[in-house]
């Protein structure tokens, strides 16, 4: 369903780490799929060490 697609989370915080983590767990898609934005980079560092994922600050 999901293959060669990539899921952008726009604003990743409690909800969208839950989301990305859910879909992860449930091996629906792949780490490399996911790019989250955040507002602050010390959110993005977490995210990254975290769940290993592509984080960006910008939405564009």
């Amino acid at each position: 369903m999901f293959e060669n697609k990539r899921i952008a989370v726009l604003g990743a915080g409690k909800l969208g780490e839950a989301l990305i983590t859910g879909m992860l767990d449930a091996e629906v898609v792949s780490r490399k799929q996911f790019i989250a934005t955040a507002a602050h980079k010390e959110r993005l560092e977490q995210l990254q060490t975290k769940l290993d994922i592509e984080t960006t600050l910008s939405n564009g």
